[in-house]
């Protein structure tokens, strides 16, 4: 566990998909991630979505939809 983690890169890191962004939504004090070209979804953005602290996502490269994206905006 990394509490005090603020921001965190994954741009094209492999295996990061949707079970792994389970962790990121969990980490109490990011703010920031890129996960540029890796493989997450719809999915993994709703989860994304729960986490409050949350300000920047990078998602260019992904799976994710401009429909996610709208509704995350709107939570």
């Amino acid at each position: 566990s990394l509490p005090r983690l603020s921001r965190l890169n994954l741009w094209a890191a492999k295996g990061i998909d949707d079970k792994a962004v389970t962790a990121l939504a969990a980490m109490p004090s990011l703010a920031t991630v890129d996960l540029t070209d890796t493989t997450i979804t719809d999915s993994a953005l709703d989860m994304l979505g729960k986490a409050r602290q949350l300000r920047s996502i990078y998602l260019t490269g992904t799976k994710v939809s401009a429909e996610a994206v709208a509704r995350l905006r709107q939570s």
